[in-house]
């Protein structure tokens, strides 16, 4: 086993909640990009990468070598996966029409509105072409 010495990055509750990725340093000076519910929280980490599994662990010979694990395991999720969204119970303007009440707003920056009749279409806007009612953005 070894030590974490150091945490240098951490993104918790990702991809899910209780899991995280972090970038960190052990004893033996090497660096690490863990991610899963359980490396990434614990004070001894295995010796040796980890790479099939729940949680993982790879090895680095530099932080930026880690940290770049990291950033493309972030990228490559955020790639793979449906955008969250939140429902808004309001009614919102676009190019000077209304637009009746209740979309998503979702995390990519997309307002999600579908027709309010049965089957009606899916229509997607960028967020920054809307407003609410009252002109707020």
């Amino acid at each position: 086993m070894a030590q974490v010495v150091e945490t240098i990055a951490r993104r918790d509750d990702f991809p899910i909640d209780g899991e995280a990725y972090v970038v960190g340093k052990v004893d033996d000076g090497r660096y690490f990009f863990a991610w899963g519910p359980e490396y990434p929280f614990a004070d001894e980490v295995p010796a040796h990468d980890i790479e099939a599994g729940e949680s993982g662990l790879s090895y680095h010979e530099t932080e930026e070598a880690a940290r770049k694990e990291m950033l493309e395991a972030i990228r490559a999720e955020f790639e793979n996966r449906e955008p969250r969204k939140w429902y808004i119970d309001r009614v919102f303007i676009r190019n000077g029409e209304m637009h009746d009440c209740g979309f998503y707003l979702r995390e990519d920056g997309i307002i999600e509105w579908h027709e309010p009749i049965p089957n009606g279409d899916i229509q997607e806007f960028p967020i920054e072409e809307c407003t609410y009612e009252d002109g707020v953005p």
